[in-house]
């Protein structure tokens, strides 16, 4: 079943984890299979996670269901740009 939402949601690099159906609302519970992310600033690549912080995002209806996302959303730290550069 997580494979088929997964595929539905039709988001690049998303995984869905988990999923809850409470009345007409579907709880996805998602991540990015990326474990690094690039620095906006130098564009080098980071695998230091800083922090992790969960939020909900409402996403488009699937037939009745209110679809909300619940988003993991990671913060890498750019070791250049601690060392000034």
């Amino acid at each position: 079943m997580k494979r088929i939402l997964t595929q539905l949601l039709n988001l690049p690099e998303v995984v869905v984890e988990s999923s809850i159906e409470e009345d007409l609302i579907l709880f996805l519970t998602v991540s990015k299979k990326a474990k690094s992310a690039v620095c906006p600033q130098c564009g080098k690549k980071s695998e230091h996670l800083h922090q992790n912080q969960k939020y909900l995002v409402k996403d488009l209806p699937m037939g009745d269901f209110e679809v909300i996302l619940n988003v993991n959303r990671r913060r890498f730290k750019c070791k250049s740009k601690r060392s000034g550069g």
